[in-house]
């Protein structure tokens, strides 16, 4: 039943998006957007020399944030939880225009099938911890049945590093093996590693890597061991989000 109310309240929205004159994707971000029908991810990348610029700034102007992350206190603007600490965007800065721009807002609105409401734009800071929890354990996103996400990497990841992005293709909820490990209860799904039976990608990437993604697939942050490991996240949502967060951030941008 909550599908049907999902689908009907996104009905209006769709169908102005369809009846609108649109912009062309580019071939670049064609590409992009056929492979996330198929397989819920892809791959791109881009210059970051000024986003790398900010992200260093907003570290510096908080010099307490590894104590905070480590304790989980607000510093700034932002939260912190399970050794990760989202720092706001400066309304003006490099990040936040990225986060707004033409070619994501274009992007997000062809996967989403209409005009596309930026939920949440933020730096995600982690330092390392032995300790597996939350978004660190395969997982899908709750509340929608779809999503748009873009990570785009600061620094490089590798595989002596860990921190990259876990993915399991064709696992959102266009894809094929979207019946497995469904969500349930008040967390939803967590799937441990050894009982992780589908076949799974380590986003591994240098710096200015973006992972595309619809995390309705089942997907993880895992750990990193670097120092400070820093990821722009930009996330898209249809205009009527089942979230109750995103809810009220969809009222605030009509």
């Amino acid at each position: 039943m909550y599908k049907l109310i999902w689908h009907a309240k996104n009905a209006l929205p769709k169908i102005q998006y369809h009846l609108r004159k649109k912009k062309s994707l580019s071939p670049e971000a064609e590409i992009i957007y056929e492979k996330m029908l198929r397989e819920g991810y892809a791959v791109e990348s881009t210059d970051i020399h000024e986003i790398r610029k900010e992200s260093d700034n907003i570290l510096a102007a908080n010099p307490g944030y590894k104590h905070h992350i480590e304790n989980k206190v607000p510093v700034g603007t932002g939260k912190a939880k399970e050794w990760i600490y989202a720092f706001d965007l400066p309304p003006d800065g490099p990040m936040m225009r990225f986060a707004k721009s033409d070619f994501l807002k274009t992007l997000a609105e062809k996967y989403l099938g209409m005009d596309p409401v930026l939920t949440e734009a933020h730096l995600s800071v982690t330092i390392p911890t032995d300790e597996l929890k939350g978004s660190n354990i395969w997982h899908r996103d709750r509340g929608d049945f779809m999503y748009f996400r873009a990570f785009i990497y600061i620094d490089d990841i590798g595989a002596s590093t860990g921190g990259e992005l876990g993915y399991v293709p064709k696992s959102h909820s266009r894809g094929v093996y979207k019946k497995y490990f469904k969500n349930k209860g008040a967390l939803g799904v967590r799937i441990k590693d050894e009982n992780m039976k589908l076949s799974s990608l380590q986003m591994y990437g240098n710096a200015g890597t973006i992972v595309f993604c619809d995390t309705s697939g089942i997907h993880k942050n895992s750990i990193s061991s670097k120092p400070v490991r820093k990821i722009l996240i930009v996330y898209a949502t249809q205009a009527h989000s089942r979230n109750k967060e995103y809810q009220e951030l969809t009222k605030t941008q009509k």
